[in-house]
């Protein structure tokens, strides 16, 4: 995930000095040859004590769990959360790697000024180089 202009098409190896860039998993990702599928969702209140839907709630109540196990603060209670999964991915070239896939998740938490992320792998036939 790059944070600014993105470096494809037109990649460069030196990209990474020019802006930011969050890799949960360094690789080249195939989509062309698997099931594999990207999802992203974000999710936003006002403040923590605001009502949401159920789904919401579930999503802010893990990440505050993972927060709080991770780091011991019992009083994060985030505002908004970012979700970017990769599901039954192949790296690149996927004709060649097709029976190797992996799952993995970043999640982004925000309260205010406060900022956590978390990385997540769920190995299947995990990529191994």
């Amino acid at each position: 995930m790059s944070l600014g202009s993105p470096p494809f098409p037109s990649w460069d190896p030196h990209f990474t000095s020019r802006f930011s860039v969050i890799a949960p998993f360094w690789a080249d990702i195939d989509l062309s040859f698997t099931d594999g599928k990207v999802y992203f969702n974000h999710i936003l209140r006002s403040s923590a004590e605001e009502v949401v839907a159920p789904q919401a709630a579930e999503v802010f109540d893990a990440a505050k769990f993972l927060v709080l196990s991770g780091a011991g603060d019992a009083g994060f209670l985030p505002t908004e959360v970012i979700t970017v999964t990769w599901q039954n991915v192949s790296p690149y070239p996927a004709y060649y790697y097709s029976s190797q896939v992996c799952t993995f998740y970043a999640i982004f938490f925000y309260l205010v000024a406060i900022k956590a992320v978390v990385f997540n792998f769920i190995s299947q036939n995990f990529w191994l180089f």
